[in-house]
């Protein structure tokens, strides 16, 4: 089994997915916490 990718961009390839992965799960954090956290702030303020 030959390799074809070359490895740096196999390496662009993984930062780029891994910086995806990251600011899809910074997102969804932001948006749980504007969703559930801020219901439950503003009551207890």
């Amino acid at each position: 089994m030959v390799d074809i990718i070359p490895p740096n961009i196999k390496n662009r390839l993984s930062d780029s997915i891994s910086g995806a992965l990251t600011r899809g799960t910074i997102r969804f954090h932001l948006v749980f916490q504007t969703l559930i956290l801020n219901p439950f702030a503003s009551e207890f303020t």
